[in-house]
């Protein structure tokens, strides 16, 4: 089977978890506007039926065949994953064994790896079949869990042909490990500005001022510092609202954090996954907040984020966002211009972030303005579907003439 563009990446879409790896289906869909065909092959892990069924968010079963979602083909073949990178040598060829079985009947011109790690998995491909290997890095594969990969990404450096970083900040990462300067470029996610737009003009429902969190709970989303920054706000402004929608491993101390604040009535956690439109929901809550918030740090452990995509769309919908200056927000939040970017774990600055925009009426709509006309230049799709098309032609071209 012929394609142009070899997508692999972990956890693709699916009906069981739609939203995972929404911004890669999404990358996919934009770029055959332009004429380039896709097949994805995303590795899937082998589990037993019962710990499946209580993973079932997260995991979708493993396929030899091919199918369909949302248009685009995708194959999923399974393999065993060692929990929480132990003994990651083994799992590295296990992965690496499952894109070969997977990719074993196809011929494409170029493949596109999502997250270093995959990206690692993704040589013993790209040897085989003498064709270009490009990986975008997210965050974690070059945070917290890089002193496992960094010894693989030895061989990834010699072998891969161009690495996208999500920002300035990235880029810099992988110049402090040694990945050659002259193949890193960075390319920014984008979001679907129209149907963005669209939700901010239904407007608000809720009459109380809303603050909003949407994120994976764990450290690094520094959740539990917004929390506390709003316990001291909600003492001036008793009718204040903060919704928080996600789930993770952080859950149980963030409720237990909200109930020892004796804040339950004014706190509400929104478990999307649990619902039966996890994505419309977030963006249902995004169009009925006030103020989005994101206040992730750099743990201890050397986790931290990319360029989180729930601050392109909250601005796009018009919301202003408190941020912190932090990996890549501070291109995603401009600072005093599109919202508020405060030091990492700073409570007294979110709290005085918080209380700035629920007085001032002015900036709050500077802000909002502001905010949908930066992400519609930075981190529209169509633009930057452009501008990944350039660089997907760039070396088609030369395999085209080397193949010739």
């Amino acid at each position: 089977m012929k394609t142009d563009i070899l997508t692999i990446r972990q956890y693709f879409p699916s009906e069981v978890n739609p939203t995972s790896s929404y911004w890669v289906m999404e990358q996919i869909k934009g770029i055959e506007k332009y004429g380039l065909t896709s097949i994805v092959v995303s590795p899937t892990p082998k589990l037993p039926n019962f710990i499946r069924k209580k993973l079932s968010k997260k995991y979708t079963k493993p396929s030899n065949s091919f199918k369909k979602f949302m248009g685009i083909h995708i194959i999923r073949p399974g393999y065993f994953r060692i929990p929480k990178y132990k003994f990651y040598s083994l799992t590295n060829l296990l992965l690496q064994r499952s894109i070969l079985k997977g990719s074993k009947n196809l011929n494409p011109k170029l493949i596109h790896a999502h997250f270093g790690n995959d990206g690692v998995a993704a040589i013993p491909l790209k040897k085989k079949l003498s064709i270009p290997l490009i990986i975008s890095f997210y965050g974690y594969d070059l945070s917290d869990q890089l002193p496992i990969l960094l010894p693989y990404y030895k061989k990834l450096i010699k072998e891969g042909d161009l690495f996208l970083a999500l920002s300035v900040d990235m880029q810099n990462d992988l110049l402090k490990i040694g990945f050659p300067e002259n193949k890193i470029k960075i390319h920014h996610l984008g979001i679907q500005i129209d149907d963005l737009v669209k939700k901010s003009k239904k407007g608000k429902k809720q009459n109380e001022f809303t603050f909003l969190i949407v994120a994976r709970f764990s450290e690094r989303k520094g959740i539990h510092d917004s929390i506390i920054a709003f316990s001291k706000v909600i003492l001036q402004y008793p009718t204040i609202k903060l919704r928080i929608v996600g789930d993770g491993e952080y859950r149980f101390k963030l409720v237990k954090l909200v109930l020892d604040l004796k804040l339950t009535e004014s706190i509400t956690f929104i478990n999307n996954f649990n619902l039966p439109n996890p994505r419309e929901t977030v963006l249902e809550e995004m169009a009925n907040c006030d103020v989005f918030m994101l206040t992730s740090y750099l743990t201890p452990n050397g986790s931290k984020e990319g360029t989180p995509v729930v601050l392109m769309e909250a601005q796009a919908i018009g919301k202003p966002c408190i941020g912190t200056f932090h990996a890549g927000i501070p291109e995603v939040i401009i600072n005093n211009e599109t919202g508020i970017l405060c030091k990492e774990r700073d409570i007294g600055e979110i709290t005085q972030a918080m209380i700035t925009l629920l007085e001032n009426k002015v900036l709050y709509k500077k802000y909002s303005i502001n905010a949908l006309e930066h992400i519609q230049k930075s981190f529209n799709n169509k633009i930057q579907m452009k501008k990944l098309y350039e660089i997907y032609r760039s070396f088609l071209e030369k395999y085209s003439k080397i193949d010739s």
